[in-house]
């Protein structure tokens, strides 16, 4: 269970239990699944990226707590490892899982979503594929829909 490459049933098990942890963090606006995972090309090697539209992208940097209640233990994983890197307006924790599994979760303000005028950046990322799994201000949404 949860061996590399994940099943399909392994996959949605991860992201339920980042969704349950994003559920409960007061300052999310929107998850997002997106890089090879929400294209569908999957590799043994990929990582999955998640991205995190929050009002409070400053706490998670600062923060180095938070990580520790993403409930991975509910799969028998731990976290043994991070690294932070910063591409422009997202700065990602990148989470190495005890199976071997990179967990990228990207931080981005509200304003990453914002309608006019559309970011590069933003829309190169959707752009490259994406998949909207939370989203209760609906957010993520409104952008994509003026992307079009």
């Amino acid at each position: 269970m949860f061996e590399l490459p994940l099943t399909k049933a392994d996959f949605r098990q991860l992201l339920e239990v980042i969704l349950s942890w994003a559920r409960k963090e007061q300052h999310t606006a929107a998850v997002l699944l997106v890089g090879s995972y929400a294209r569908g090309m999957v590799r043994v090697d990929s990582d999955l990226d998640i991205v995190v539209v929050t009002d409070d992208q400053a706490g998670y940097f600062t923060g180095n707590d938070w990580p520790f209640h993403i409930p991975f233990g509910d799969l028998g994983l731990q976290i043994v490892g991070w690294r932070d890197a910063v591409y422009g307006d997202c700065w990602s924790r990148h989470l190495r899982l005890s199976n071997g599994l990179e967990v990228e979760i990207g931080f981005v303000d509200t304003g990453w979503l914002c309608i006019a005028p559309m970011k590069e950046d933003t829309a190169a990322v959707l752009r490259d594929g994406y998949s909207i799994l939370l989203d209760p201000r609906q957010l993520a949404l409104n952008y994509v829909r003026c992307m079009r």
